[in-house]
């Protein structure tokens, strides 16, 4: 029994994915045969050989030829003549000079209009077939390119059709690629992880043409896009082009499988988190999850193919799996009672990284985790600078109060060059309501203390929340613009609310002011929800002002650069990787006196709150407490919490114990019986013995 795991068109064209390399490292770890194939690059490099450009082009001028000659053009026939007249003025040098293109991007130092060029090919390659299906490539990112076609992947009918349907150069280029590679693997299993929307149809056809090549393999589609989009899967006849659907987490369905095939042990609807035609009825297997995630392999992974300098390349890596913070309603995770928060070992995830830099020479690193965790995330800072691991990284952190100034300068010197952050609005009221943990003041304070430890800040933001008014959105774009124009934020994304399937928000609407949802016809897989009724703006002023927001701080941000930009200048920001290109590695040996001072000005502990932190905040809330505190241990991983009647530290030791708690967060409620002297007093005697064992975080109510 052997196992391949691809990664289909079309992702990234800079790096590998983090998915399947995930998986291999599992399935070798419990050692399963199977091995890893991108896909998605060896796609994109065929899509732009000389032979395949000039047929292209030749087919595109023959074309253009043929719709000049009518006396008129349909809408349907402009649009299209459109598309090969953008495409016409640079086919023929791209077509001569494609070789030269593909090997200059792949320099340490390109030219920025190399891009730009790309992104061309891309589309020039897209021309023969763009008549029978308007399948298009387009380098709408220089990191990925995007795909389009007449079919629209939240229709279960349009799926099935734009599997069968041949006439694309995806079919052409599958049928090149497939045949070699299944005849060296010789997989009993093929799983395809689906990350990306634009990877949707691609999968499903490449789910067909698998299964016209080799009908016994058992076909298995899983990754974020397959979780999202057909968790609710109705349409029994797309199982026609995959036998298992898998949600969530991969390693454990994959392990189960291997021991069904490989031994005969073990039964299709005993795989978890899957789902399975069954005497033609849709099937569900039981729901399990991983508690610990083995180290990612890269065996099968040439950092030449991509078009990218090796040097420059960000090697996605994953610190935890899920999020702990859990509690922004509009994400999946604010109600799912199954989603299980798990952080690596910190010897692991220095080990891997360690591993990254030696044997493959990798000094660039994506954390891609949901929230990067604060306690981890200091740990592993101190371990880099100690072990003197140069390298660079950035990934998602949440702008809480942990990022005071000393902890900014110390992920500075750990290799941080860029954090990302939904802020998602600049109103207080809409921060509450969306539970985000944080207000205006507290990103603010975080921003800047970033910015002064020289750490780019890329933010996301929503417009469209529920009950939003025209005049809050407003206040979160003027927010924006300020933290830009003094440097805080660097660049941003500006996205349109909708309602993710599994969120609070879908499961408790009327907590929101929704009234009502509606779906779009014949889209009957259609999952994000973008039509509400709910008091504040209506849904085409938020896709509107989006658009606008997305203009205004693009031209910002390039005044930035350069206050007289050219057109084509313009068109290249819009489409710009969020870091800088060229990044100095070599930095001067870090005195260990200095670390040692900055470690004791960070802090002794990892908790939300500083002890300084608290401060203002206690000497404001005490007056209004009459009562004495209880005080109640919630385990933020799983919910189970107990209630302490007393302040004393051996109390609270021994509720710990008993209550089997890990992390904890302590929240403190009130009782009658103390005077807010003797509170202030216990207060004070409990937040300074916490930074002995620290909690998670500490709350006042």
């Amino acid at each position: 029994m052997h196992m391949l795991l691809i990664h289909p068109p079309l992702g990234s064209i800079v790096q590998s994915y983090l998915s399947t390399g995930q998986l291999l490292g599992w399935l070798r770890q419990c050692s399963i045969s199977a091995e890893q194939w991108d896909l998605n690059i060896e796609v994109a490099n065929a899509a732009l050989q000389q032979p395949r450009l000039a047929r292209a082009e030749a087919a595109m001028r023959a074309r253009m030829a043929a719709l000049e000659s009518l006396p008129e053009l349909l809408p349907s026939q402009a649009l299209e003549y459109g598309f090969y007249a953008r495409l016409a003025p640079y086919s023929a040098e791209l077509v001569e000079g494609i070789d030269e293109l593909c090997a200059a991007v792949r320099r340490p130092d390109p030219a920025p209009e190399l891009t730009k060029q790309l992104a061309h090919a891309f589309s020039l390659a897209s021309c023969t077939y763009y008549q029978a299906s308007r399948e298009h490539f387009d380098l709408a990112h220089p990191a990925a390119p995007a795909y389009s076609s007449i079919y629209n992947p939240c229709s279960a009918a349009d799926l099935m059709a734009s599997a069968e349907d041949d006439q694309s150069l995806l079919s052409e280029l599958y049928a090149e690629l497939l045949p070699a590679r299944l005849e060296a693997s010789q997989p009993s299993i093929v799983g395809i992880s689906v990350v990306f929307g634009d990877q949707i149809i691609p999968a499903l056809k490449l789910a067909c043409a698998l299964k016209k090549l080799r009908p016994e393999c058992f076909v298995v589609l899983g990754g974020p896009s397959i979780s999202c989009q057909f968790r609710d899967i109705r349409e029994p006849a797309l199982f026609r082009y995959f036998d298992m659907l898998v949600y969530g987490e991969g390693e454990l369905p994959l392990q189960h499988l291997a021991r069904c095939f490989g031994e005969g042990d073990g039964r299709l609807d005993q795989v978890p988190n899957s789902a399975f035609l069954a005497g033609g009825v849709i099937q569900q297997g039981p729901q399990q999850r991983i508690k610990q995630a083995a180290s990612p392999c890269y065996d099968g992974i040439e950092a030449a193919d991509y078009f990218i300098s090796s040097e420059r390349i960000w090697q996605p890596y994953r610190l935890a799996q899920g999020c702990y913070w859990e509690k922004c309603t509009f994400c999946e995770y604010s109600d799912d009672p199954d989603h299980l928060y798990v952080e690596s070992a910190l010897e692991q995830i220095v080990a891997d990284l360690r591993e990254a830099v030696v044997e493959r020479g990798q000094r660039r690193f994506h954390f891609v985790d949901a929230a990067l965790p604060p306690k981890l995330l200091k740990q592993l800072a101190l371990r880099l600078i100690r072990e003197d691991l140069a390298i660079h990284w950035h990934g998602n952190v949440r702008l809480e109060r942990f990022l005071t100034e000393p902890l900014c300068r110390l992920l500075a010197r750990a290799g941080c060059v860029q954090i990302e952050s939904g802020v998602e609005t600049a109103c207080d009221r809409l921060l509450k309501l969306i539970k985000k943990g944080a207000t205006v003041g507290l990103m603010e304070t975080a921003i800047g203390n970033l910015r002064r430890a020289g750490i780019f800040v890329h933010t996301y933001l929503i417009i469209g929340l529920p009950t939003e008014t025209m005049e809050e959105a407003t206040q979160t774009y003027r927010w924006v613009e300020s933290q830009m124009r003094s440097g805080g934020i660097r660049t941003v994304a500006w996205h349109k609310f909708f309602i993710t399937p599994g969120s609070h928000i879908q499961t408790h609407p009327q907590d929101y002011g929704i009234t009502a949802v509606r779906s779009v016809e014949r889209l009957d897989m259609q999952v994000e929800s973008w039509d509400f009724d709910a008091p504040g703006m209506t849904r085409e002023e938020a896709a509107s002002f989006v658009k606008e927001c997305a203009r205004r701080t693009r031209e910002r941000v390039w005044e930035q650069k350069d206050p007289s930009p050219a057109p084509e200048g313009r068109k290249l920001l819009e489409s710009q990787l969020l870091l800088p290109p060229e990044i100095a590695i070599d930095r001067p040996a870090f005195d260990p006196d200095q670390l040692a001072e900055l470690e004791t000005a960070v802090g002794g502990w990892d908790g939300d709150l500083a002890w300084s932190a608290y401060q203002a905040d206690l000497d404001a809330r005490l007056p209004k407490l009459a009562r004495a505190p209880c005080m109640r241990l919630t385990n933020l991983r799983t919910g189970a919490s107990r209630v302490v009647s007393e302040l004393g530290w051996s109390a609270l030791q021994r509720a710990h114990r008993a209550a089997n708690l890990g992390e904890v967060s302590f929240e403190l409620a009130v009782e009658t019986g103390r005077s807010s002297a003797e509170l202030a007093a216990e207060l004070a005697r409990l937040l300074r013995s916490l930074q002995e064992e620290p909690p998670l975080g500490v709350l006042l109510v």
